[in-house]
């Protein structure tokens, strides 16, 4: 309010450290590609000032991850497509969708970071209300669980069709009640709103997803 304002400190901090290793999950088939990834460290929710520090993952699978404040999820950045993030352990305890809490400038260990190449996928094409098929769509799926809309969530993802008229999306944790939904427009962002996911799930297709499965879905279009 224009006035001038004294006595003000501001406490400044190096920030937490998390150490820990990449390991490929049980069941996965192929050799981890360990080269060029990095491990990061993001916030449950959306910050405007989000930022990130990201640690890189050394040839024996090991790394550091700097900077850390508040609750954070680890993620992996470089993953080839045919690898996904599986879980996120910190000392035998799963944290991957509820993360850890750091304060002060301290370091854990233990976290163990597990990517499979089992890799799920929900696939197919979209008719319209005459039954004919079309290209100009999205498709959302999403969890039947509100809890898991959160963004970012690793449980919501939208794709648009290829010039087959077919849409594509890979990558989806294991769940039991999925909801697909086939739109004729969608606003950027409004994907992963909960108001709209909210107001659609009535009108979607449900569908389960078990680890590296493939279902695929023909779905009717609905119009807004």
């Amino acid at each position: 309010a224009n006035e001038a304002l004294t006595g003000i400190n501001l406490v400044t901090s190096t920030g937490a450290v998390a150490a820990g290793r990449v390991v490929a999950a049980e069941g996965s088939t192929g050799t981890l590609p360990l080269a060029g990834l990095q491990v990061f460290g993001q916030a449950p929710r959306f910050e405007p000032m989000m930022r990130f520090s990201p640690g890189k993952v050394e040839s024996d699978g090991t790394f550091r991850v700097t900077d850390l404040r508040g609750r954070r999820l680890f993620r992996v950045n470089g993953l080839p497509p045919s690898w996904v993030l599986h879980s996120v352990r910190w000392n035998g305890t799963d944290v991957t969708d509820t993360g850890i809490e750091f304060k002060g400038d301290g370091t854990e260990e233990g976290l163990e970071i597990l990517l499979t190449d089992r890799v799920s996928e929900i696939n197919g094409k979209v008719t319209s209300e005459k039954g004919e098929p079309t290209r100009e769509y999205t498709v959302v799926v999403f969890p039947e669980d509100s809890a898991k809309w959160t963004y970012p969530s690793r449980y919501v993802r939208a794709a648009r069709a290829d010039q087959d008229g077919l849409f594509k999306i890979r990558g989806l944790p294991p769940e039991d009640r999925y909801l697909a939904l086939a739109v004729d427009y969608l606003e950027e962002g409004e994907g992963g709103d909960p108001h709209f996911l909210e107001q659609m799930k009535d009108r979607a297709t449900r569908v389960s997803l078990g680890e590296g499965e493939v279902k695929a879905l023909d779905l009717k279009l609905v119009t807004r």
